[in-house]
């Protein structure tokens, strides 16, 4: 007997199985397991002939095979084994209909838009989410392809994707595309697109899932305006009028055709800002900007490029003659006062025009062109229009080598003072001295402020060169009274920084310069041009009220040239007034000069204070100017500036 046989005898005689009762569907367990539990020897054995008959055969062939073998331990393992596979693979459905019915619940609440298509292109299933986000109802979502919805520029690529996608060159697309509502409204979607699993879709499925763009893409916009528009004005900035001007001048390459730079800077606003405070400051850059559209409509882009600095770009009149034109209604529209709370403030344009053909020139040259050209305009007079010419840029550098003399002359003490004497006309003695700074230059020689004052205004150093001359000026006065009687009775006159005032610096410096000089401060005067009041600010007042705490005196200098009205007067503790050169120089050639010097006159005797006039240039001017009753003079009839040696030596002679 072998083991087999021995092994089914033995269960034959198994106590479990009852004589006479055959193995039936419900006892069949029971059948089994103990000849199982007896034979698990002999299963190994049987095991790669059973898995080899039910990879050839499958279950139904394998019991056929046990049978045949006549073997009841072989059909037992049989059973045992295709119990176990069914056991597993129902154990598998079950799972994978438990994840399908997930799958199902995620995609029926998931919170963006969640759809099946098929490679067609034809939707299967949507979720309540994507029929929100396209404002379509299931139905008529079904009745069109995918396709459909797209828009159409955005449907050749999208086309192209889902192809390779289709043909099993990649797994999954993602883009950003727009969809077409049935309102017709377009809306941007992020939309990723992925296959399903093959081997549990045969049918070649497509998960798609979109992300609403439309807050984003409001977001987006909302940036990239600011990021390209002046935030006061709602005009474009520098950044979009550069991109503009490389665009004109790259569609002009080639054809001949001309591009033209208008630069529009508005004169005297730093003025307005200390003065009425920067929310004023700010209305009249919004009025500014407003009367420009007006004054150039389509025939230009309008831009503004930074502080009270404007540009307008256009390829449309690039003639000189339609240039004059549109500069003399720019002009035009900013001739009418400017209406503020505190009433109207008239306001000037400076005016700087360049045109440049497209490929001979950059956007950054033709804008520095005609920033040359405004500049040129100001330092000319202001409320102006000049054009670009090479000249112009040969004189800006020059400019430009200026400035960096003058940083450099600050270090090597290259300023001297001069002065010029104050006489009083009716007993034509000197009642004081001007302090006059001249720049003694290595190569250029001695220059008159003229030459250098204005830039050294916008390069930032006329502060410490007005600090300088004050302080260099009283150490003078202090050493000629020591030794020089005829100096003690003399004032003495400096033109000082209007920062000093505006800033609330005046007070801090008069004393620090007083205390380092010893200087006695009622002989000081300090001369303020009438332009600066314009301001009228509590700091200027303040600063007014310091200098005569301290002792010092103001005087107005270059009376009557002004834009203000005469109310700073009653503000003002004013202790001269200084009539304007312009004036004293017309007392002669019209009744209107002599008419103003006389009302000046009159108006600083009402007021109980004394007058200077500037710029008497021989005795027909004094004699003239003693007659309309002015106190005291100054100019090139009484003496010319002097250095302080030839000062000196003329006081010694007294």
């Amino acid at each position: 007997m072998n083991r087999v046989e021995h092994t089914a005898a033995r269960a034959r005689r198994s106590p479990l199985r009852k004589p006479g009762v055959g193995p039936v569907a419900g006892d069949r367990r029971r059948a089994v397991e103990p000849p199982l539990r007896s034979a698990r020897w002999v299963v190994p054995a049987l095991l790669p002939l059973v898995a080899l008959a039910a990879v050839a055969a499958g279950a139904g062939p394998l019991i056929g095979v046990a049978v045949g073998m006549g073997s009841t331990a072989v059909a037992a393992a049989t059973l045992y084994l295709v119990e176990r596979r069914m056991a597993v693979e129902s154990r598998a459905l079950a799972e994978a209909l438990r994840m399908n019915r997930r799958f199902a619940t995620g995609f029926d609440n998931a919170p963006i838009g969640m759809a099946q298509i098929d490679a067609r292109g034809r939707i299967r299933r949507v979720n309540p989410a994507m029929v929100a986000l396209v404002e379509s109802s299931l139905d008529d979502l079904g009745a069109h392809p995918w396709a459909a919805l797209i828009h159409p520029d955005d449907r050749g690529g999208w086309e192209e994707r889902i192809g390779s996608l289709v043909r099993g060159e990649v797994l999954s697309i993602e883009a950003r595309v727009r969809y077409v509502l049935p309102s017709g409204e377009v809306r941007p979607v992020r939309e990723s697109i992925s296959a399903l699993d093959r081997r549990t879709d045969p049918d070649r499925n497509f998960l798609v899932q979109v992300v609403d763009l439309t807050a984003q893409t409001i977001a987006e916009e909302e940036l990239r305006h600011q990021a390209l528009h002046d935030s006061l004005t709602g005009l474009p900035n520098r950044v979009q009028a550069l991109d503009h001007l490389r665009e004109r001048l790259r569609e002009a390459e080639g054809t001949g055709r001309a591009v033209a730079v208008v630069f529009v800077d508005l004169d005297r606003t730093r003025s307005i800002n200390e003065g009425f405070g920067h929310s004023h400051g700010d209305a009249l850059i919004r009025e500014a900007a407003d009367r420009l559209r007006r004054a150039v409509g389509d025939q230009g882009l309008v831009a503004r490029f930074g502080g009270d600095e404007f540009v307008v770009i256009t390829d449309r009149i690039t003639s000189r003659s339609a240039l004059r034109s549109l500069s003399r209604g720019v002009h035009r529209v900013f001739s009418e006062p400017l209406v503020l709370d505190e009433g109207p403030i008239g306001l000037t344009v400076s005016i700087g025009v360049s045109v440049g053909l497209g490929g001979e020139c950059t956007a950054e040259s033709l804008l520095g062109d005609a920033d040359t050209a405004v500049s040129r305009a100001k330092r000319a007079g202001r409320g102006r229009t000049e054009h670009f010419v090479p000249e112009i840029r040969l004189q800006a550098q020059l400019r430009a080598e200026m400035e960096q003399d003058l940083r450099m002359a600050v270090e090597r003490r290259e300023f001297e003072i001069h002065y010029q004497p104050v006489v009083d006309l009716a007993t034509r003695e000197v009642e004081g001295l001007e302090a006059l700074v001249r720049w003694r230059h290595p190569r250029l020689g001695l220059l008159e402020p003229a030459a250098f004052l204005p830039v050294a205004e916008e390069a930032g150093i006329l502060d410490r060169m007005d600090l300088a001359t004050l302080a260099g000026a009283c150490a003078q006065m202090v050493a000629w009274s020591e030794r020089i009687p005829a100096a003690s009775r003399l004032h003495l006159s400096v033109n000082c920084s209007s920062r000093w005032f505006h800033e609330g610096r005046l007070g801090e410096t008069l004393a620090e310069v007083l205390g380092a000089t010893g200087m006695d401060p009622r002989r000081l005067w300090l001369e303020v041009t009438e332009t600066e009041l314009l301001n009228d600010s509590e700091a200027t007042v303040a600063a007014f009220e310091e200098a005569h705490r301290l002792g010092v005196r103001v005087a107005i200098d270059d009376f009557g040239t002004g834009f203000s009205s005469l109310a700073y007067l009653s503000r003002f503790r004013v202790d001269r007034l200084k009539i304007d050169r312009s004036f004293v120089h017309s007392v002669r050639s019209s009744r209107s000069g002599a008419a103003i010097v006389a009302a000046v006159v009159d108006l600083a005797g009402a007021l109980g204070v004394p007058t200077v006039a500037e710029g008497a240039e021989d005795e027909a001017d004094l004699a003239i100017l003693t007659e309309l009753g002015a106190d005291l003079a100054q100019g090139f009839a009484l003496s010319r500036p002097r250095s302080g040696h030839e000062i000196e030596q003329a006081l010694l002679a007294l």
